[in-house]
């Protein structure tokens, strides 16, 4: 197999890795935010927690 489709698909794989953290790390910062202005500061273990979870989990404490 030649090695441009190989390498093509190794990029396109790294470039939607990429797309999922940066959305991940965003959703996860606006609800930090959010909580943040609601209730003062936030423990730090808390902050590593919810850095942690995934996109659908943090969309859904965005909304709450």
């Amino acid at each position: 197999m030649p090695l441009a489709p190989l390498y093509q698909q190794d990029r396109e794989q790294a470039v939607q890795q990429g797309i999922k953290q940066g959305r991940q790390q965003g959703e996860a910062y606006l609800l930090l935010r959010q909580l943040q202005r609601r209730f003062g500061e936030i423990p730090q273990n808390l902050q590593e927690t919810i850095r942690k979870l995934p996109v659908e989990r943090l969309e859904d404490l965005g909304l709450a």
